[in-house]
């Protein structure tokens, strides 16, 4: 099972397109008409068969909310980088202002957030962790976007048990468990490859850097702890907060030649095909 297409409606294709291509060094793959929309599928040459799926829709707009959020589901992408300091300062020499300084989570991920001309929060995440920061090449220094991977989706899920019961019926399993104490959160990270892990415990801290990684995409679930014993709440999941959802790539006996559609407990559209399906 491999995440294929994350998907985001924008507002303006265009300055989503020069963003995307000229600030962070995707390459646009196609583009194409279906119905009124038009769609762009941007990708980077390490990630596995995974795409950013921009979404034009004449008339309408995303109305994103602002991150990190209790209330709203969809969180964010996350791109993986080698030098998370050296990425983050070509970012602001070519012009994006909307970047974050960068922090270490301990034990768990050096990171920093920026934001695309819509508002989505986008992730970038180093290799490995900050005291594990390679001496970059000369070659490499002039080529940040090299070993780049379209690395997490990242989901809020209200009940843990289950999401992750949903999750692994559909054919992906649970390769990491991260607990974030001082956030009363916990990170769970699923995979839909045969690649194993470096530790059977999904618990271990050497998995943590392993999985940023990962040349394909993972995806994430936060669970804020408590949410699940909360009556009436649910995430805000709506198409129109702009996130249209995950399409997965199933090579499994019972969809092949069939593409789905179906909801997760939350309410995130998914999209499951067949591998044999162009």
């Amino acid at each position: 099972m491999l995440i294929t297409h994350h998907c985001l409606m924008v507002s303006n294709l265009e300055q989503s397109l020069s963003f995307y291509c000229q600030k962070l060094g995707m390459s646009l793959q196609s583009r194409k008409q279906i119905g009124d929309t038009e769609h762009c599928y941007l990708a980077y040459p390490e990630t596995q068969g995974a795409f950013l799926e921009l979404v034009y829709c004449p008339g309408k707009k995303p109305k994103v909310a602002p991150q990190p959020s209790r209330t709203e589901g969809y969180w964010k992408f996350s791109i993986s980088v080698v030098d998370l300091q050296h990425t983050r300062k070509h970012l602001i020499d070519v012009g994006v202002s909307s970047i974050g300084d960068c922090f270490e989570v301990p034990d768990v991920a050096f990171l920093c957030h920026l934001q695309d001309p819509d508002g989505y929060c986008i992730e970038l995440i180093q290799h490995t962790f900050k005291k594990n920061t390679p001496k970059l090449s000369e070659s490499l220094k002039t080529d940040v976007w090299h070993a780049a991977c379209l690395n997490l989706s990242t989901l809020r899920a209200r009940d843990i048990d289950q999401s992750l019961a949903f999750y692994e019926e559909l054919g992906l399993r649970l390769v990491s468990r991260q607990a974030v104490p001082d956030r009363k959160m916990t990170l769970y990270f699923l995979s839909g490859m045969e690649e194993q892990p470096v530790s059977d415990d999904v618990g271990a801290i050497e998995i943590r850097e392993w999985l940023w990684q990962r040349p394909y995409t993972l995806l994430e679930l936060q669970h804020i702890h408590g949410t699940e014993q909360q009556e009436g709440f649910r995430y805000h999941t709506r198409v129109e907060s702009g996130f249209m959802g995950l399409t997965l790539q199933s090579e499994a006996a019972e969809v092949q030649g069939q593409e789905s559609t179906l909801k997760d407990p939350d309410g995130y559209i998914l999209r499951v095909r067949s591998s044999n399906l162009s």
